[in-house]
């Protein structure tokens, strides 16, 4: 898996972008018609929210996160939409 620079500031970033054990606060979403922003905020996925990254799966494909005490495996293309700050 190839690594991916970390900001040098606290500017957003993908939620893909945090290492394992990482946690970060959801700022927003990107808007996609075929994945609502609503479906990911009943799910925890709200602005203010702390997100934290358990790990990246087999392949770097999948990438499980906890929110609100809960687990969820997400794709490499939604966590992509979900801009945090650590």
């Amino acid at each position: 898996m190839k690594e991916r620079p970390l900001p040098a500031d606290d500017s957003p970033r993908s939620l893909d972008s945090l290492l394992p054990l990482e946690t970060g606060t959801v700022l927003q979403m990107v808007e996609d018609p075929d994945l609502p922003s609503s479906y990911l905020a009943a799910l925890g996925f709200v602005p203010g929210r702390a997100v934290t990254v358990m790990q990246h799966g087999p392949g770097g494909r999948i990438l499980v996160v906890g929110v609100d005490g809960a687990k969820y495996a997400l794709s490499i293309e939604v966590s992509r939409r979900i801009l945090v700050k650590s």
